[in-house]
């Protein structure tokens, strides 16, 4: 009886160790396992597989840059169009620098009133000087200067290569004109055709194609 008992506590040392020595076979095999020795339950400890990666926060992935080709063809809707100008509508149609060939309705018929008031006319040969206060003068024939130096007048005259205004508050319509020099005040110079050479150094004048 006593020799049995002996017996049975020899053997118990091996019995304690037989789960340690499946759990080395385990872990060589690849395989997680959980050890229990009889205590109390508690966090299990989870051993990772050989050659298994340890899980963890995936990077996003970077967004890949476009690589289409706008198509040349296609206008861009962010650029507004550019419209061609409506040569009917242009200040210079000719373009040459010129105005156009067309009258003020408004100071044409007021050259009109002008020519049917007009109390003398003269001829130009070349050059004219007018200084007659208050007249209504036609100046007929192109002329190479032209000067008026007369207040308070009015005069028509036909082409005028140059014209000069000394006076004060008169008003003169050319035709053709090439230069103009106005010195005097409040006066109103209207020509017909191209824009002219203008020298003003009076005040209140106006000067403009009629």
């Amino acid at each position: 009886m006593h020799r049995h008992l002996t017996d049975r506590r020899a053997t118990r040392p091996a019995v304690r160790a037989l789960p340690f020595a499946l759990a080395g076979l385990l872990l060589l095999a690849g395989c997680g396992v959980e050890v229990t020795d009889g205590a109390a339950p508690g966090p299990s400890s989870t051993v990772p597989a050989a050659g298994t990666a340890t899980s963890g926060p995936t990077e996003p992935a970077a967004p890949r840059a476009s690589t289409a080709t706008p198509d040349p063809a296609t206008p861009d809707p962010a650029t507004p169009d550019q419209a061609t100008p409506d040569p009917a509508t242009s200040d210079d149609p000719t373009g040459r620098g010129e105005a156009p060939a067309v009258t003020d309705p408004d100071l044409a018929a007021e050259r009109d009133d002008i020519l049917s008031k007009v109390t003398t006319t003269v001829a130009c040969d070349g050059t004219r000087v007018l200084d007659t206060d208050g007249a209504y003068v036609r100046v007929e024939g192109p002329c190479d200067l032209l000067t008026v130096q007369m207040d308070a007048g009015v005069v028509v005259a036909d082409d005028v290569t140059e014209l000069r205004v000394l006076g004060t508050g008169v008003t003169v319509f050319t035709d053709t004109l090439t230069t103009l020099s106005v010195s005097g005040d409040i006066n109103c110079v209207y020509w017909a055709g191209t824009t002219p050479d203008v020298t003003d150094v009076g005040t209140s004048n106006v000067v403009a194609r009629w």
